[in-house]
């Protein structure tokens, strides 16, 4: 589905089967990567959808790519998809989006970000040692000697993006419970700040948006869950915005900017007396960026149901 507002949608194109897991802005595009099959018939197929909203498969070869993705991302050169295999997790990097090769092996990979022209990998190696990892091509990787690495225990990257001098990285760090960011200024030594939160809450998405930062994520707090936002001018100092009432009762799974607007996706649970929760897609819209107070949620209708700056040197 594609739309200018943030509000109004119409589907843009049926692609094929399977389950859309991401959609990479790539080279005046978007890659689109779709899982399908279970089991040892898993695989991932990738569509390209141009600029005009024309998509074609990406077929490279005679079977799909093999194994499950979870993320993506790109630069000018090439795309790097990062999922799971039966034999474990896999980095797959290709130039056209058809032609898929493996990664030297990294470990478990919960995010690969675009550093300004480069890759930076967050994952694990064996059950729970912290790794960050560099790469020029996708392919061959340096691991870090991270200044102190317990900065990073229990944590799980979701995003990632060049600020102001500083490389900024937003996740959950499950052993607290917690939302939070991690800064780094040269690649190696880094700062870890929890965001502000009523319970136990996790990160979603961060984009960058109107020379400001912005963290999208959830909060569960008495076993009820709402939307949360959070916001930073320096990448180092965090608080909360957004309703707390407009997103009571709800999820996030993505934010983006469309034209002045910051949109949030995600699902708000209407209950009624005599049946549970009923789960509906909508998205929230911030009229005016810098606005603390985002207009109300708007459902999805039926019909719709349809370069950054480089990275401080290492």
């Amino acid at each position: 589905w594609e739309s200018s507002d943030g509000i109004n949608w119409r589907s843009a194109a049926t692609l094929g089967p399977g389950v859309a897991r991401l959609a990479v802005p790539w080279r005046d595009g978007f890659l689109v990567a779709a899982v399908h099959g279970v089991d040892e018939g898993i695989g991932t197929t990738c569509w390209w959808i141009d600029g005009a909203g024309e998509a074609s498969e990406q077929t490279g070869g005679e079977e799909p790519l093999r194994g499950a993705v979870e993320g993506g991302t790109a630069i000018d050169d090439m795309a790097i998809l990062w999922g799971k295999v039966s034999r474990g997790p896999r980095v797959w990097v290709a130039e056209d989006g058809a032609m898929w090769r493996e990664s030297d092996d990294l470990g478990a990979v919960d995010l690969v970000a675009n550093s300004g022209g480069s890759f930076v990998a967050f994952g694990r190696r064996g059950l729970s040692r912290p790794s960050v990892a560099y790469s020029e091509d996708g392919i061959s990787w340096n691991e870090s000697n991270v200044g102190d690495p317990v900065v990073f225990e229990g944590a799980r990257m979701v995003a990632a993006v060049p600020f102001k001098g500083r490389f900024v990285a937003a996740g959950t760090d499950i052993m607290r419970g917690a939302a939070a960011t991690w800064t780094t200024e040269d690649g190696q030594h880094w700062d870890r700040t929890a965001l502000p939160s009523t319970g136990s809450a996790h990160v979603v998405d961060l984009i960058l948006a109107d020379e400001r930062l912005l963290v999208v994520g959830g909060v569960r707090n008495a076993g009820r869950k709402s939307v949360a936002v959070w916001e930073s001018r320096d990448g180092v100092s965090w608080r909360s915005v957004g309703a707390t009432t407009l997103f009571a009762d709800s999820s996030a799974n993505g934010v983006g900017v469309v034209g002045d607007s910051i949109v949030v996706c995600g699902t708000l649970y209407v209950e009624s007396e005599d049946a549970p929760p009923e789960p509906v897609p909508v998205t929230w819209r911030n009229r005016a960026p810098g606005s603390e107070e985002p207009p109300a949620a708007e459902p999805l209708s039926q019909a719709a149901a349809e370069d950054p700056e480089p990275m401080p040197a290492r």
